[in-house]
């Protein structure tokens, strides 16, 4: 199986690191009953993500469950704004859960491709709207629940509600 992720949008983005304690693949089966595909922990974004699982369990793959860590930043997006470096660290995700647009037959040892796509464009103008004008001279921000809480809400917010994803046999 392989899993890669895109950003979509206006922003430039610089880094995005999601922490996560697992991410599967689950088949179409009650939670107690599901196969899991482990595909690994940290989803980071530096010119795109991939990751292959050579082996899954025959069956009807539809959901990606992404469950983040406890315990530290779990969200850190970096992107460039009008010229400065705007970082965004939010401590808690709750788990994302994101559906095939249908369910793939899995055969044994056929291979699964799993494309996540984030469109961010929403972000251009809730950060704009919330940071500038900044300081004369300012280069970089740093953005955390401390220091701007309904900004990491809404980033937040946006990162759970912005993916898409598409799933084929390879």
């Amino acid at each position: 199986m392989t899993f890669a992720v895109t950003v979509g949008g206006a922003l430039e983005v610089v880094e995005l690191r999601i922490e996560t304690a697992s991410v599967d693949m689950l088949s179409d089966r009650e939670p107690e009953d599901a196969a899991r595909l482990a595909i690994g922990g940290t989803l980071a974004l530096e010119g795109g993500f991939g990751d292959s699982v050579t082996s899954a369990a025959p069956g009807a793959y539809s959901t990606l469950l992404l469950a983040p860590m406890e315990g530290g930043p779990t969200l850190t997006l970096v992107v460039r704004l009008a010229g400065i470096r705007v970082s965004v660290e939010a401590g808690v995700l709750p788990p994302i859960r994101l559906r095939c647009p249908t369910p793939i037959d899995l055969a044994d040892g056929a291979a699964l491709d799993i494309r996540a796509t984030l469109d961010l464009s929403d972000l251009d103008s809730a950060l704009t709207g919330a940071l500038f004008p900044p300081p004369i001279g300012v280069t970089e921000l740093f953005i955390t629940e401390l220091t701007h809480p309904t900004l990491v809400a809404e980033v937040v917010d946006t990162v759970l509600s912005s993916w898409s994803l598409t799933c084929s046999l390879r």
